[in-house]
């Protein structure tokens, strides 16, 4: 509560400083005068009655009056018309307000409305389309199921003179100060009066909402300030909630229009806007206010916009990000080197991982706990055992969390004799285990040879009272599946008398690990007629589900479900539904969905090009390549690996060929293997077998069979068997024990009717007793 308090009169301040000036006596009268005047601001107070009537301006969208009424939970003889200059006739809607608590020292003046959610609602649509703008923090931030029904929160003022009403009106894209004052037949002094907020009489931005005082018969009274929207910045900063995007822009531009204002303006105000921007998507905005920081700026805020590009899985721009900042005065700090470690392992990247270690190195950090737990598991979920047990066994001071993190990584490898023989060297060390080193432990059992350990271990947690946790009992759930026991895992799943979403999702993941597709569906079901809601990364392990079964019922249900959650719009779902419809022969269902996202990361890119290419829309795949760029994503090797193959689908010759140039020439990107098996596959498919061979021949890196194999395979389909030859002799010498090149190899003498060398290569073949694997054909279960 004091915390609260202090922040509130915090924001006040910041709108003093802006009257008087930055001295230190005006800043200590200021002050001490804002104090005062809060508490006059409290609805409860004197001079302004705890309950009051107002007007709210309502734009109809073609709804007649008495639905107007209904929605505003208002007397239908109580809503006016009110003509625009444009011509556009609105309504103002003369509603009770009440006053409420925002929190324990803080109230404001609203009224109350009661709406019932519709499918495919958001809180964004419910404000605008609905509620003109006018309503706070719809759903309070959770997610909304059709037929709930939300108190909706419209803030609203009262004035002491009789011959006055306040309006709160909601600015729209053609307004400014002057206009507004004319519509209500006030003035833009008077708005000012009733908007502190407002220092640039000239600046309005679309979305604000406004307290504006409307003459009914023409007085000179005194009009009480009402209740602000800025307790609701200080409530939101005291418990670290983002704010709605239209708050956040109007306590940036104060900051921007005052300057002397934004130089005093304290860290954690600006870090409450970033957070702010990054929630709502809005990073075009946050990277303005990091630029217009003073510095040396805090390394918070260059943290909070690093860990808003990692959760975009952008990390072309968190790495831009973390160089901007070692070039600037402000140094990275532990959770710096943390958060672009996260961003490395989330993208799936150990190249980038290594040099951000060699950074951490070079900086004297890999000591400190956090970014020791941050490098040990980020090598651990990028496979990278061997680094991560190098980089533990080489620090000092061994704490729990370093204990669990690299418990954690053999538990991603399913690693058990490693991580038993840690487990009881943790003990030996003195160290007593948590949950989440039982979590750890209880990973690595992955098959059905270590289930007698797991066995064990899921007594120790009994015996220990390690499996009252939720996130214990889900590890152990899972581990069961995953150990092929899945009896064991009913049986202790049925046992659990109050089954979280965890557990849930440790079920369901599980039984999809291990292709009970048909089961995961029925617990999916049974879970959300339960009333547990799903949350993005269990839908979309359902949808990896759809797409394994190419089932594409069981995908537009899911999908259905997911846009009722309001979880559509999540990157990991809307990927996971783009390769899902993919997977099901569905490409065009897929692209919509990519275009309806309105924040795309290169995931989402990489994800549509390749389905796009896998279904023969290669010059579709090229065009999605071009607008990725444009849109400002830097493509990476796996955008040009899915492009390239969509051109090898094709036969796209001379765009591959630009394509594999452009690589180097202009994104810089290293050419990797599956680059050059594309492109030797591709001029092989023209018979420009030579050009394919010299390009081979210049390759930085060793050749792998892919490459040799993709030439091999242009050789028999042009009968060229003199360099078949050559390039088969490369496959034998590096792979002799591969019987499918032997195979391809005699086919091309065949086809050349070559016969005595093709029964001595199928001479070789039976004397070394080397077998080709039987092909087989399946047909599945008729589409559902």
């Amino acid at each position: 509560m004091a915390k609260q308090s202090f922040l509130f009169f915090l924001i006040l301040f910041l709108q003093h400083l802006e009257t008087h000036g930055t001295s230190p006596d005006s800043q200590r009268t200021s002050f001490l005068a804002s104090t005062a005047q809060w508490q006059t601001m409290q609805c409860s107070a004197m001079s302004i009655n705890p309950l009051c009537s107002s007007f709210l301006y309502v734009t109809p969208q073609g709804r007649t009056l008495p639905e107007i009424a209904t929605i505003f939970s208002a007397n239908a003889s109580l809503i006016k018309p009110i003509r625009r200059l444009s011509g556009v006739e609105d309504f103002l809607v003369g509603v009770p307000c009440k006053c409420e608590a925002i929190n324990d020292t803080m109230t404001a003046l609203f009224h109350d409305a009661t709406y019932e959610v519709k499918v495919g609602d958001t809180p964004g649509a419910i404000n605008v389309n609905t509620f003109s703008g006018l309503a706070m923090d719809v759903g309070g931030g959770r997610l909304l199921n059709a037929s709930d029904r939300i108190i909706v929160h419209l803030p609203c003022g009262c004035s002491s003179a009789a011959s006055e009403m306040v309006v709160s009106y909601a600015v729209q894209g053609e307004d400014n100060l002057r206009s507004i004052a004319s519509l209500f037949r006030s003035s833009p002094q008077d708005i000012l009066k009733l908007n502190p907020s407002l220092t640039n009489p000239e600046f309005v931005e679309p979305g604000w909402i406004l307290f504006v005082p409307m003459r009914t018969a023409g007085s000179s009274e005194r009009i009480e300030r009402p209740s602000q929207v800025l307790p609701f910045l200080a409530a939101a900063a005291a418990n670290g909630a983002a704010l709605p995007l239209s708050h956040a822009k109007q306590l940036h531009a104060r900051l921007v229009v005052a300057a002397h204002v934004a130089a005093h303006a304290p860290a954690d105000l600006r870090l409450l806007l970033l957070r702010s921007y990054a929630a709502r998507g809005d990073l075009a905005s946050a990277h303005r206010l990091l630029d217009d920081a003073p510095r040396p700026t805090s390394p918070l805020l260059y943290n909070a916009l690093i860990r808003a590009h990692a959760r975009r899985l952008d990390l072309h721009a968190a790495l831009a990000l973390f160089a901007r900042m070692r070039r600037s005065a402000t140094a990275p700090d532990a959770h710096t080197f943390a958060c672009v470690l996260r961003a490395c392992a989330d993208c799936s990247r150990p190249d980038a991982a290594k040099v951000v270690h060699g950074v951490v190195s070079s900086c004297g950090a890999s000591p400190h706990p956090i970014v020791a737990s941050a490098l040990v598991s980020g090598y651990a979920r990028l496979g990278l055992v061997d680094d991560a047990r190098q980089v533990f066994d080489g620090l000092r001071d061994l704490d729990l969390v370093l204990w669990n993190s690299m418990m954690s990584g053999y538990g991603y490898q399913g690693m058990w004799r490693d991580g038993l023989e840690l487990f009881l060297a943790m003990r030996r060390s003195g160290q007593r285990p948590d949950g989440y080193s039982m979590v750890g432990l209880v990973s690595c059992f992955w098959n059905p040879e270590a289930l007698s350990f797991g066995q064990a271990v899921h007594g120790v947690c009994v015996k220990g009272g390690y499996d009252s946790g939720h996130h214990v009992r889900s590890a152990l759930v899972a581990m069961y599946l995953r150990c092929g026991c899945m009896e064991s895992g009913h049986i202790f799943f049925g046992s659990l008398p109050d089954a979280d979403l965890i557990t849930w999702s440790s079920l369901i993941t599980g039984l999809v690990q291990t292709g009970k597709y048909e089961e995961s569906f029925g617990f999916f079901r049974r879970m959300c007629y339960s009333g547990r809601r799903p949350d993005s990364i269990l839908i979309s392990s359902v949808l990896s589900a759809c797409a394994s079964t190419a089932a594409i019922s069981c995908t537009r249900e899911v999908h259905c479900h997911a846009i009722r959650l309001g979880a559509s719009a999540d990157l990991r779902v809307s990927s996971s539904l783009v390769d899902a419809y993919a997977k099901c022969g569905f490409s065009e269902l897929g692209y919509w969905v990519f275009h309806q996202m309105p924040n795309k990361n290169s995931v989402m890119y990489n994800t549509v090009i390749s389905n796009l290419g896998s279904h023969g829309f290669a010059m579709k795949a090229i065009e999605v390549l071009d607008e990725m760029v444009k849109g400002g994503l830097r493509p990476d090797s796996a955008t040009f690996s899915a492009v390239l193959s969509a051109c090898c689908h094709v036969g796209l010759l001379d765009e591959g060929l630009k394509l594999f140039r452009r690589m180097g020439d202009e994104f810089h990107i290293v050419v990797k293997m599956e680059h050059y098996v594309y492109m030797v596959r591709l001029l092989a498919t023209f018979g420009r077998l030579k050009e394919a061979y010299d390009l081979i021949q210049s390759m930085p890196i060793q050749p792998d069979c892919g490459v040799w194999g993709a030439l091999l395979w242009g050789c028999c389909v042009h009968h060229d068997s003199i360099l078949g030859k050559i390039v088969a002799e490369k496959l034998f010498e590096f792979y002799p024990d591969k019987a499918a090149y032997r195979v391809m190899l005699s086919n091309l003498y065949a086809s050349q009717e070559m016969w005595w060398d093709a029964e001595e290569v199928r001479g070789e073949l039976w004397k070394e007793n080397v077998h080709k694997n039987t092909g087989i054909s399946w047909v599945g279960e008729v589409r559902k």
